[in-house]
């Protein structure tokens, strides 16, 4: 008898342990199923989005542009004609494209060992405007130049230091609120840049060109929305009679510009109280759009 328990113990123990590993392997297929099923949903999202950027037109580009439209939340099963009506069951797709030179690289301050007089102005300014304490930008122009400096060539200490993307100024002097504040208006890009004035924030018009006033904010803003600029002559041309008192605003081909090569792409894909998010920047040239960082994460 006690041996016939043992056995039918026995039985029992394996088949549930047959039964979890079962389980256990249909619950990873469906895991994986589903992430293979999100991905291919991304990468589709993100090749049409790079499509939108090859097909613009290069001369200018301006918040009236195809891509400076937003994809809005969207229910996937309503893209019948994608082939989203049964894979997009319960999922919801949303994009946005901004353009990176639309903000103030934070790659110009630094560079090659040096310090931009002009990026620290205009880094100042804007600073000023959003009411952050300039005494961490001031450890941060100590930072930028500790960690880039020329003058200990070989240091791989100093080299790891080196900041690659906006979030790695918190170790050199930023505080997380003046860098939450800041996340809009700041870019890192790898080569030096203009700011484009047919898409900056008002911010950051304000801080990329010396002498603005409000007004003459105002008016930049009121004349590009109607006619984008098409060249930086027609930005001198409008600002060559200053509103109100002060000095003429300052445009310069080497700060300025009407057109971008880096964007970033941020795709939401989205099911009940998950959402996962891939933001990917990308540079455009005249051989089209390729693709610099790509991350994604969950919230």
């Amino acid at each position: 008898m006690i041996l016939a328990l043992l056995v039918v113990a026995l039985v029992t123990t394996l088949a549930t342990s047959a039964y979890w590993l079962q389980w256990r392997d249909l619950e990873v297929g469906a895991a994986d199923l589903e992430r293979q099923r999100s991905q291919w949903i991304l990468n589709a999202a993100l090749d049409g989005s790079l499509a939108v950027l090859n097909d613009d037109a290069r001369e200018a580009d301006h918040l009236a542009e195809p891509w400076a439209a937003p994809l809005p939340d969207t229910r996937l099963s309503s893209m019948g004609a994608l082939g989203f009506a049964s894979e997009g069951e319960g999922l919801h797709l949303s994009r946005r494209i901004t353009d990176l030179q639309g903000r103030l690289n934070v790659g110009d301050l630094a560079r090659y060992g040096e310090v931009s007089d002009a990026g620290w102005a205009a880094f100042t300014r804007l600073f000023e405007r959003l009411n952050l304490p300039l005494a961490e930008l001031t450890r941060l122009k100590a930072g930028l130049q500790a960690s880039m400096s020329s003058a200990a060539p070989g240091n791989d200490a100093a080299a790891a230091l080196r900041p690659a993307r906006p979030d790695d100024l918190r170790r050199l002097g930023l505080s997380a609120s003046t860098l939450e504040r800041l996340a809009p208006y700041i870019a890192w890009l790898p080569m030096r840049t203009t700011v484009n004035l047919n898409t900056a924030s008002p911010e950051v018009l304000y801080a990329a060109i010396p002498n603005l006033n409000q007004a003459s904010e105002h008016k930049l803003i009121q004349l590009r929305s109607g006619t984008p600029f098409r060249s930086l002559e027609t930005v001198s041309t409008s600002l060559s009679a200053p509103e109100g008192s002060g000095p003429v605003p300052q445009i310069s081909a080497s700060l300025h510009g009407v057109g971008s090569r880096y964007f970033e792409i941020e795709i939401a894909l989205s099911k009940a109280d998950q959402t996962l998010i891939e933001r990917t920047v990308v540079q455009r040239d005249r051989t089209g759009v390729r693709l610099l960082q790509r991350a994604s994460a969950r919230q």
